[in-house]
């Protein structure tokens, strides 16, 4: 089955730890699947550090097992495949420097969506490669809702998603830009040095 005709897909894929917040996206998913007509399932795929339990325990409060699931762990080299069969991948962190997690859904075309907190999310932002959202249950839940209410929405974001992980965080770009940066540093480094050397007193007057 295709992602034209499965139920529209958010994927949770990292560790259920309390600081990545996977409850919060239950409540949200919750909250969204009030008031649409449309169906959507919601998966948390990951190992357990802590958040496991409460994660079903919040299934179980909202009523959402029929279509909100926790999967389990995925072996390291089984990750993209998974991403792939997602409509959307959500991380719903705070303070989330550079996660990588984020960074392999867009390398395999997969939208985004994550907190303004997320150090990726300027750059999510201005290219269109998702949605960004604020903290709030709210605010999650109408990032969720726009991507369901928008046919258009994830398919534009897709293609900015892949375009944004090859140009600018591939391997190979980022490689060059930190070679770029060595480079400068590096002879910046030897001109101060020479310049520092130039000025000592005992060079003052000495041929050159």
């Amino acid at each position: 089955m295709d992602k034209g005709t499965a139920p529209f897909e958010f994927l949770y894929l990292a560790r259920l730890h309390r600081r990545k917040r996977p409850a919060v996206l239950v409540e949200a998913a919750a909250m969204l699947a009030q008031t649409i007509g449309k169906r959507i399932e919601v998966a948390f795929v990951g190992p357990d550090e802590g958040e496991e339990s409460r994660v079903r325990q919040q299934i179980r409060a909202t009523g959402t097992s029929d279509w909100i699931r926790v999967e389990g762990p995925l072996e390291p080299g089984s990750t993209l495949e998974r991403m792939r069969k997602a409509a959307v991948y959500v991380l719903p962190s705070i303070d989330e420097p550079f996660p990588m997690s984020v960074l392999e859904a867009m390398s395999v075309g997969v939208p985004v969506i994550v907190t303004d907190s997320c150090g990726l999310a300027p750059f999510i932002a201005d290219a269109g490669a998702g949605l960004v959202c604020d903290a709030s249950v709210e605010g999650l839940s109408a990032a969720l809702r726009r991507f369901v209410d928008e046919p258009g929405l994830r398919a534009s974001s897709s293609a900015t998603a892949l375009h944004l992980a090859r140009n600018q965080f591939s391997m190979e770009v980022v490689s060059k830009q930190l070679e770029e940066v060595y480079q400068s540093l590096s002879g910046y480094t030897l001109g101060s040095l020479n310049t520092s050397r130039s000025m000592w007193p005992g060079n003052l007057g000495a041929p050159h």
